[in-house]
């Protein structure tokens, strides 16, 4: 006798790849100026999707930071870890960057539950220079692996970073908004 209940590890989704679904870039406004909310380039990731199945995630690192260059993208910033960007295949994001002439900052964020004094001094060294661009209107991209709560709250502090008048709770609001945006827009 077979179970009639669903077992989503039985059922392979259409692979997500740079070609089936192109780059999403959202825009969040803050008072200063615009920054965008995106996914890792060149991500690669095997996932079990809503209940819905395994889905590979098989990104293309070059496709993606063309997509970047074309949308007009100045700066991407990455909020991930070296050792993240080494094992989700993007090695060689930093060459591929600078080969379209888009800068990069790093800003390896750590978890919510460290504390890390020099980590704020780098912090806000970083965003002063992100800030020069925004005020002068070049398109700066923030991404970690995929969209989520920790894109979401990454973005909400950089965006209080970027705008001191902004509250947590608002910058909160506009970044969920446009992360849940991103999310919404991938046809899965």
């Amino acid at each position: 006798m077979s179970s009639s209940s669903f077992n989503p590890f039985e059922v392979q989704l259409p692979d997500h790849t740079s070609e089936s679904h192109p780059l999403v870039v959202v825009p969040v406004f803050l008072r200063v100026g615009l920054i965008y909310a995106t996914v890792a380039p060149g991500y690669r990731a095997t996932v079990l999707h809503q209940n819905r199945g395994v889905l590979e995630i098989r990104r293309d690192l070059a496709a993606d930071v063309a997509r970047l260059y074309e949308l007009g993208v100045h700066r991407l910033v990455t909020t991930m870890s070296a050792v993240d960007i080494l094992e989700d295949g993007l090695a060689g994001l930093l060459t591929d960057l600078e080969g379209y002439g888009i800068d990069w900052s790093h800003i390896p964020f750590p978890s919510p539950r460290q504390k890390d004094v020099g980590f704020q001094d780098y912090l806000r060294g970083e965003v002063e220079v992100i800030r020069r661009d925004v005020l002068s209107g070049r398109r700066v991209a923030v991404h970690l692996k995929a969209w989520g709560a920790e894109l979401e709250r990454r973005m909400a502090i950089l965006a209080t970073m970027l705008d001191p008048e902004l509250s947590l709770v608002e910058a909160r609001s506009m970044t969920t908004a446009a992360v849940r945006t991103g999310q919404c827009m991938l046809p899965f």
